[in-house]
């Protein structure tokens, strides 16, 4: 994976968003300043909402971070669609983000609905043959049940869990987020589960690291 900087005027935009955070504005409110001062494209919003933090969240997050060594023979919980969009946007030239707090994210989002997929689908066997490379004690992968096709998709990954002979079991959940919150290992992007969880696993980062693909940094 190679990491290149965003444009000057995101990089430019990206300090300024950085400066009220630390300020104490809300997200939101920072992000309409700043994209109203620089006339930011809806792309460049959520790159800069994805990916900018204050130093002060950036690092909590970082010191959360774990490597592949201590998953071994551990329970790991998926966050699903967080940890399969960043993958396969990665894979698919898509824009993903070297984000402020050290982790991989994209800028797609779900918003309700996926693209049903197969078991041949690439990202989905990428993603299986590095559960399986990791020497798990068992996965547990949570869906949102009120994305489309979820239920059929839960019915999928059960069946390429099996072929991988990886262990583990998927789930739908009205609330996936709280459902993640109880385990102690998580892989996910998600800021509102990272700032709950004490063990964050950045799995798209070690799964895209090894393809020829481009990060954007806002540093």
């Amino acid at each position: 994976m190679k990491i290149v900087k965003a444009p000057q005027k995101i990089l430019e935009a990206a300090l300024d968003l950085r400066f009220l955070l630390s300020r104490g504005y809300t997200r939101e409110v920072a992000l309409k300043f700043v994209s109203c001062r620089y006339g930011l494209t809806s792309k460049e919003q959520r790159i800069l909402y994805r990916g900018v933090y204050d130093d002060r969240t950036a690092n909590r997050h970082r010191q959360k971070k774990i490597n592949i060594n201590y998953v071994k023979n551990q329970k790991l919980a998926i966050d699903w669609y967080n940890v399969y969009i960043t993958v396969d946007s990665g894979l698919t030239g898509d824009t993903i983000i070297l984000c402020d707090d050290g982790f991989i994210r994209d800028v797609r989002g779900v918003h309700g609905k996926v693209t049903r997929i197969d078991e041949k689908n690439f990202s989905l066997r990428i993603l299986m043959e590095c559960l399986s490379e990791l020497s798990l004690g068992e996965v547990e992968i949570v869906l949102d049940s009120m994305v489309s096709w979820s239920g059929e998709l839960k019915n999928l990954i059960l069946k390429v869990l099996k072929d991988w002979g990886i262990e583990g079991r998927a789930y739908t959940s009205k609330k996936p987020d709280v459902q993640l919150m109880k385990y102690d290992i998580v892989a996910t992007s998600d800021s509102v589960i990272i700032e709950r969880v004490n063990k964050i696993l950045d799995l798209p980062e070690i799964i895209l690291s090894k393809f020829d693909v481009e990060a954007i940094t806002l540093k």
